[in-house]
């Protein structure tokens, strides 16, 4: 089975301290095992297809960088967009669409002290109704598909908001302190959403 991957990337810099960037990324990748417990069927097929065996994802990203205060400070926004192929279990294939905007700061005044902060605001959703293996539905064995109307679905497992925040103190002969918080909005843990993770936090 091959998997062929091609990446392309371009650098602009405006100035000394501010450069943009474009990037495209396409790939073709393992499928994985789908099934409850891993496996994939052949529909009685004697032989896998090698597109059975892969699924393609595609990437653009456009963004820019910004270096303040002599590099002790830097800056990055991006825009992107990603498509991704994804199996199922019964061997259908659904679309995965991902939009987003990003953004990031680091800054370290000096050795011992660093932070770093960034923020996503994701768009992501999927062509068509996913199959459910019925662990969280109320569907019949006979009739695993969800009839959702429209066009587009919200993606599982993704989060409209992703928020993180670390900073960390180097002490004396390498002994540090850190303090790591992660953020995250409400998230469809199901394919209907029916079944929802609230908005929560992670400190460490």
């Amino acid at each position: 089975v091959g998997l062929p991957s091609a990446n392309a990337s371009t650098i602009y810099k405006f100035t000394p301290t501010v450069s943009g960037y474009f990037t495209y990324n396409w790939s073709q990748n393992p499928v994985g095992s789908v099934g409850n417990g891993g496996g994939y069927t052949t529909a009685g097929s004697a032989n896998f297809s090698n597109r059975n065996l892969r699924n393609e994802a595609e990437l653009f990203e456009l963004g820019s960088k910004y270096s303040l205060f002599e590099g002790k400070l830097f800056l990055g926004a991006a825009v992107f967009q990603q498509t991704r192929a994804d199996a199922q279990l019964d061997r259908s294939v659904v679309e995965f669409n991902t939009r987003g905007i990003e953004f990031e700061a680091n800054y370290q005044p000096s050795r011992e002290f660093y932070m770093t902060i960034g923020y996503s605001l994701l768009d992501s959703t999927v062509n068509q109704p996913q199959f459910d293996v019925g662990n969280t539905s109320l569907t019949s064995p006979g009739d695993r598909f969800f009839s959702l109307s429209g066009d587009e679905f919200k993606r599982q497992g993704v989060p409209n908001h992703l928020l993180n925040f670390l900073a960390t103190y180097k002490l004396y002969k390498g002994l540090g302190v850190s303090a790591n918080i992660v953020f995250t909005s409400e998230i469809n843990n199901n394919v209907a959403g029916t079944l929802v993770i609230p908005a929560q936090y992670t400190l460490d």
